[in-house]
């Protein structure tokens, strides 16, 4: 069995970050959330491992909001045209003598290469890898996590209720017509995603991290069925 998925965004990488703000509610605000995160958990010498880490957005947002810090970032993904815009942002928009970057092109799960992340993001990634390979990748984070190192992960998830997953296929719909998706290009999104998007209920990831070594996942961001976890790598009373 193979981790990877059919659904890759292969050679995606300079049409990513506006194709994914007209399909996905909260993009730009999961980004937010993550830089005020990193302004808790990131101290001045702090490492950030970004699992799937697509055109860099997340580093450079978190790059921008703590510019006074020393940093070094762990970016890791497995298409290398995402790699590359990724390395092209974070050099021409951030690039600053206190910050260091590491590009990584690897297929979940693999062996991870940093050490002691005091913050580790995985956005909507997970979800097009098997579930089998949740734990095994989520370990391997928590191995390579500092003590008091957060884990953050975004995914499409299911709702418990089948009507409350109506509403939430409903507003997902009014969502993309507001940014001028049409009907068409939502339908061929949807056949083109068969069979390679895992979607599990919130819990159903709660489970993972729990299993994998992290402590007490809580929700921290949701609309409808995208949903942000967060937890900590220890726990505290």
């Amino acid at each position: 069995m193979s981790a990877e998925s059919d659904w890759t965004f292969a050679g995606f990488g300079p049409e990513f970050d506006e194709h994914v703000a007209r399909h996905l509610p909260g993009y730009f605000d999961v980004q937010n959330l993550v830089g005020i995160v990193a302004e808790h958990c990131v101290p001045n010498g702090g490492v950030v491992a970004d699992l799937g880490c697509s055109t860099g957005q997340t580093a450079r947002t978190i790059a921008d909001r703590l510019k006074k810090r020393w940093l070094s970032f762990y970016l890791y993904d497995a298409d290398p045209s995402m790699l590359a815009v990724a390395g092209q942002q974070m050099h021409e928009g951030s690039q600053r003598p206190n910050m260091v970057c590491h590009f990584r092109r690897v297929n979940l799960p693999a062996d991870l290469d940093h050490d002691q992340a005091s913050l580790t993001t995985a956005l909507w990634t997970l979800q097009f890898i098997d579930p089998n390979y949740w734990v095994p990748i989520l370990r391997e984070a928590r191995l390579g996590a500092a003590d008091n190192g957060v884990l953050l992960i975004a995914a499409k998830t299911i709702q418990p209720d089948s009507r409350f997953q109506a509403v939430a296929e409903a507003a997902l719909d009014d969502y993309k017509d507001s940014k001028g998706v049409d009907p068409a290009e939502r339908a061929a999104k949807t056949k083109a995603l068969r069979g390679t998007q895992f979607t599990l209920s919130a819990e159903g990831y709660s489970r993972a991290i729990r299993e994998a070594g992290w402590a007490k996942p809580v929700v921290l961001w949701r609309w409808h069925v995208w949903t942000v976890l967060a937890a900590y790598a220890t726990e505290v009373e």
